[in-house]
């Protein structure tokens, strides 16, 4: 159980009462009450209490059931790629994909406000972003730009790059996952600039980018999932292939978040 005898009373507290909420219908009040309460009530919390106590507090309880009904939690509970954060959970919170036909009522309902959550804002924001960045950069230099990014996913942001062709000279994607590079192939098959590689991070953290150079440089994404080590020897490698007057953008999750507690709990 977690610390004490009373932050188990609220934490089991929160969880009767937004699963009463999710009963009675009350979707909209169930699903913001347990994320707001959570946060709340986990804050002061040690991390490593919250990864393994109070996680297991709230899969154990009934609520998890209702909640696993939601296509954004339940792909990221079950983990269909083997990792976290793939590029088909980020489809979800982009609405490029949707609820399937099979899904609850509840499961839909549920979607409808996991999907307007803040965190899941500054995920689009961030697509829309990179893309602007990328173009102003191109019409601030005023020529063709070569773009790369680590750990691409399935590159939705080339989407919101008008004319690309006339834009960009060279986009290099890196990512492990073969299937999402299939689809950015498939995708893009028109775009003769792009160039995917099937390859994880080591293949930056053993400098096989050595002699390249690049207008922009990002990553959307994998740096949540770093530690601090290995984040600051990939900025410290990836900066070394920027070129003088190009951008590097390097986004992660605020800390504290409101969604913290329910992100890393169900």
């Amino acid at each position: 159980m977690v610390n004490t005898i009373t932050e188990t009373a609220q934490i089991q507290t929160v969880l009767n009462k937004s699963y009463q909420l999710l009963q009675k219908g009350l979707v909209k009040e169930g699903f913001s009450y347990v994320v707001q309460e959570l946060h709340d009530k986990t804050k002061g919390l040690p991390q490593e209490i919250i990864d393994t106590e109070v996680r297991e507090e709230c899969l154990q309880h009934p609520i998890a059931k209702l909640l696993l009904q939601e296509p954004i939690t339940r792909w990221s509970f079950q983990k269909p790629r083997g990792y976290s954060g793939d590029a088909e959970l980020i489809d979800y919170i982009y609405r490029h994909k949707s609820c399937a036909i099979a899904d609850s009522y509840l499961g839909k309902e549920l979607n409808g406000y996991a999907s307007l959550t803040g965190s899941s804002a500054a995920v689009r924001w961030r697509c829309s972003h990179v893309a602007q960045e990328i173009q102003k950069l191109q019409s601030k230099l005023g020529r063709k730009i070569d773009v790369i990014s680590v750990a691409s996913g399935h590159l939705r942001e080339l989407g919101y790059i008008a004319e690309a062709n006339s834009k960009i000279n060279r986009f290099v994607c890196v990512d492990q996952d073969k299937q999402s590079n299939q689809l950015v192939r498939n995708t893009y098959s028109k775009h003769a600039f792009l160039e995917v590689q099937d390859d994880s991070i080591n293949y930056i953290l053993k400098r096989k980018l050595a002699g390249q150079s690049f207008d922009f440089i990002y990553s959307s994404g994998l740096f949540d999932y770093l530690n601090d080590k290995i984040a600051s020897k990939m900025i410290e490698i990836l900066y070394s292939n920027l070129r003088p007057g190009g951008t590097m953008i390097i986004p992660n999750f605020l800390k504290g978040i409101t969604e913290k507690a329910y992100m890393e709990t169900f």
